[in-house]
């Protein structure tokens, strides 16, 4: 009896050990994770189309009711700064960090006069920029976040056939720009 027992107990230590193993290589291992996805296909500080070209980013879903653009940005020392202006049905902005996790997001119902203007800084970086805040940056909501790299999602709605024009000229105004320190 002894026997058997210690024999489960070596079995279940070896299965904890592998079990443990593999759950902490498998961020080594991936190797196709959305931020990957979006490294490779989508420039820094600049909004690219991806509604149109799914084999992009293979995670993003096309539905015919948004056009869709994504921009990559690092956060180095000055915030980074998505704007637009123009009519529209609806926007959304999702901020993502590298590891695929959202950690801000806004949509055209509760921005100031329904446009685009947000800033995202680090917690270092806000301090900074409260202290003394940029006339570029007097109506923008500021969002606060740790990532120091990510990518934004910016979504437009198109209700009907009509609006897919506008829509496409709200995301070529689009704008993701490292904001310029002071001078």
């Amino acid at each position: 009896m002894g026997k058997v027992f210690y024999a489960l107990l070596v079995g279940l230590v070896g299965a904890g050990i592998v079990h443990l193993a593999v759950i902490l290589s498998l961020p080594v291992l991936a190797t196709n994770t959305v931020w990957l996805q979006v490294v490779r296909a989508v420039p820094e500080f600049a909004f690219l189309r991806i509604d149109d070209k799914p084999q992009l980013v293979k995670s993003a879903v096309p539905d015919p009711h948004f056009a869709i653009a994504a921009c990559r940005f690092e956060i180095d020392d000055q915030p980074v700064h998505f704007f637009a202006d123009g009519r529209h049905a609806m926007w959304t902005l999702s901020v993502f960090n590298d590891r695929g996790e959202i950690v801000f997001g806004i949509n055209d119902r509760i921005a100031a006069g329904r446009r685009l203007d947000v800033a995202v800084a680090t917690p270092k970086e806000l301090v900074e920029l409260r202290k003394e805040v940029p006339d570029i940056l007097s109506r923008s909501v500021i969002a606060e976040t740790s990532a120091r790299r990510g990518f934004a999602v910016l979504r437009v709605f198109v209700p009907d056939r009509s609006w897919r024009e506008l829509a496409d000229k709200y995301l070529e105004n689009a704008r993701c720009r490292r904001l310029e320190p002071p001078e």
